[in-house]
């Protein structure tokens, strides 16, 4: 390979048959640059296989099964490592697939799907947080499911109930792949293929009018929907930095992911400011918008508000911010030859600054020769805040170093960052049976912090003030027990599960973990076995607790004779909970019957359940006036109020008799299961296994 001029990285991947692929990262900020030459010793792939069929057990032939992963960013440092961005297998006539290109130690970061143009998608699988599904992609069996497709027809219209001709209706959301798609005929009409059953977002665009998106719920094939299109109204903008000079080539592109703004418009719409700092949108609906305006040298809004209203929506743009500065080691004063940038934002919990740091590639930043200099155009984390920016400095061999709190309006602001030499012994992460633990995942957790399992691995996006690192072949991880940032580690492995302190650690910095247990029993109600139930472990929420459990890691459903059972649980106590499917679908917890496990290294607990009580449904009358999707309906049932046999009104009214159920609530009766209501198909809500009172 001929490389021309000076190249400062080079990235490669190797792929070849019967071994996994592995990623070389040559770069001057990591290792030591770009080698003349390289020897790269491939290891063998993990074998994983299965079928695809369809709504009715049919094998689908030229199905795409993807693989793709959750990346580990403290392998950036790394010359070599078995990180991917997509792998893709396709079936054979027989619905038949499978995939040799992944090592072992990407499978509890990996998940997978299977698609079909003329099929829905079906459901993800994460291969580190359902062991069954490992075991049988392992031993070739595993199923994907694909989805019956459901058609749907109507007519985009305008006002006056003329035809929309070449209006495009699609599903989904902008930017979703494969994208659904269809274009009205001469007389407004279209038929959209691939709907799935259940709740869908369906939009329509059109050259001079406003955009229309609507929930459909789809129950039938062929179900018809109108889209009636009225003229799109001029929205403008006038961008400009904090001097009122007018910004150029600013960017508004409307974004539809708004987290405040559920069911916000779907359009691909970018405008550009001109000379003067001014943009318009002609086909503008009259709904609210949430719009992102970036522009090269100043810091990103992600969520501006827009409506029209006949005025001009004036931007004002901050400038970026740039931080620069000198890496040194603390005792010689001399430059770190290569570092890491952590990115993160500063929290504020019970009077404490706490960091939360970023997961994202692009914020973790290298540098080189102990000087660095970057600029932030956006804020590490989405909000429509900017909260601001702590720096972690990390390298071989040193103890990270954490900055002050950064606002993100200092505009230029110098950080010199003196890295103090690890004295301490490196720790070495051992199985239960003391071998190596290799490519065990490590959680560094900071003050105030916690971390979220999902089977063996950790969830970085739904922890807290935690980063994560994976041991080498050896077992061996790139963390002393003199980094004042860490309060306590956590590991996790296929094997077992370790907590530790700093001080732990620095006394013996082998780590054994424990071994995983297991939790079963059964479930019933008068006695009979309850088939198909989905029991759950979990522990989010639960204040000072620095592990926690999600329910997609640890879950299992109980078989004929209503027996469950939950593998590779972590020894603590969590609460066992069952789960149920909600109208759209998706799952949610309740606590009916919810009860606390205690679990022992390597032991097995039995909790068995015992349902009982009554069904109860309500159902909830909206006004007319207002549109059913800006409500938000939520509703439980808590034993513990003694209901009077004849209702008496107190004095004061309704006011009065919120106060006297508080009232008695808090006079000291147990504390009682939480029976929630959930949404049912028919738009009533249900709350199961209630008892009587």
């Amino acid at each position: 390979m001929a490389l021309h001029g000076h190249a400062s990285e080079l990235n490669l991947t190797t792929r070849a048959d019967h071994f996994a692929d592995t990623r070389l990262n040559f770069a001057e900020a990591r290792s030591a640059g770009i080698p003349s030459e390289y020897t790269v010793r491939l290891a063998g792939p993990a074998h994983l296989g299965g079928r695809v069929v369809d709504a009715d057990g049919q094998p689908v032939a030229g199905a795409q099964v993807g693989f793709f992963q959750d990346a580990d960013q403290s392998l950036l440092s790394r010359t070599e490592s078995h990180e991917y961005g997509w792998v893709q297998a396709t079936t054979d006539t027989t619905g038949h697939w499978e995939v040799e290109r992944l090592a072992d130690d990407v499978i509890s970061r990996t998940g997978a799907s299977a698609s079909q143009s003329d099929h829905v998608m079906s459901d993800y699988v994460w291969l580190g947080r359902d062991a069954t599904a490992l075991k049988e992609m392992r031993s070739g069996a595993y199923v994907f499911h694909l989805k019956r497709p459901f058609t749907l027809t109507g007519v985009v219209v305008d006002k006056h109930d003329g035809p929309v001709v070449g209006a495009t209706v699609f599903l989904g959301l902008v930017g979703e792949s494969p994208k659904r798609s269809s274009t009205t005929d001469s007389t407004g009409a279209f038929s959209l293929r691939g709907a799935a059953p259940g709740p869908n977002r369906v939009s329509a665009n059109a050259h001079g009018y406003a955009p229309v998106s609507k929930n459909i719920n789809v129950t039938t094939d062929g179900q018809s929907v109108k889209f009636v299109m009225k003229p799109g109204r001029a929205l403008r903008f006038h961008v400009t930095d904090t001097d009122k000079k007018p910004v150029s080539g600013a960017k508004l592109w409307l974004n539809p992911f708004a987290p405040d703004l559920q069911d916000g418009v779907q359009a691909e719409v970018t405008l550009t400011t001109d000379g003067n700092g001014d943009a318009q949108w002609d086909d503008a609906p009259d709904s609210e918008l949430r719009f992102s305006v970036s522009c090269s040298r100043y810091m990103r809004v992600p969520f501006l508000r827009a409506k029209v209203d006949g005025r001009v929506q004036n931007v004002i743009l901050q400038n970026a911010l740039t931080v620069h500065g000198n890496v040194t080691d603390a005792d010689t004063g001399k430059p770190i030859r290569r570092f890491t940038i952590v990115s993160g934002w500063p929290t504020a919990t019970g009077g404490q600054v706490q960091a939360q740091w970023s997961t994202i590639d692009r914020f973790w930043l290298p540098f080189t020769n102990g000087v660095y200099r970057h600029t932030y155009e956006e804020g590490v984390v989405a909000d429509s805040r900017n909260p601001g920016y702590i720096l972690r400095f990390e390298a071989d061999g040193y103890a990270s170093f954490v900055s002050r709190a950064i606002d993100a309006i200092e505009g230029e602001v110098q950080i010199d960052a003196r890295l103090k030499r690890n004295r301490a012994p490196s720790v070495t992460v051992l199985t239960p049976d003391g071998r190596p633990a290799a490519n065990a995942q490590v959680g560094l957790i900071g003050p105030g912090g916690w971390t979220t399992l999902i089977g063996p691995t950790i969830n970085p996006m739904a922890s807290s003030s935690t980063t994560r690192l994976m041991a080498d072949n050896q077992g061996r991880i790139g963390y002393s027990s003199e980094d004042a940032s860490v309060v306590l580690l956590i590991a996790v492995h296929d094997t077992g599960f370790g907590l530790a302190s700093p001080a732990d650690l620095a006394e013996q910095p082998t780590w054994t973990l424990m071994p995983y247990g297991t939790i079963r029993g059964t479930v019933t109600k008068a006695g009979i076995p309850v088939v198909g139930r989905s029991m759950v472990l979990h522990s989010f929420g639960t204040d000072g607790q620095a592990v926690r459990l999600d329910p997609q890691g640890f879950h299992a459903t109980t078989d004929a004779t209503g027996r469950y059972e939950i593998p590779n649980v972590p020894p603590g106590t969590w609460t066992l909970a069952q789960r149920v499917t909600v109208s759209d679908g998706s799952y949610a917890i309740s606590q009916s019957r919810a009860t606390n496990v205690n679990l022992q290294p390597g032991g097995t607990t039995v909790a068995n359940i015992a349902l009982g009580g009554s069904r109860v449904v309500a159902k909830v009358r909206l006004p007319p006036t207002t549109p059913e999707h800006a409500w938000v309906i939520e509703g439980w049932m808590h034993p513990g109020v003694q209901v009077p046999t004849t209702p008496q009104e107190p004095p004061g009214g309704e006011a009065a008799r919120s106060d006297v159920a508080a009232a008695k609530l808090a006079e000291g009766a147990p504390t009682p299961n939480a029976y929630s209501f959930f949404l049912q198909a028919d738009g009533s809500y249900a709350a199961e296994d209630v008892d009587p009172g």
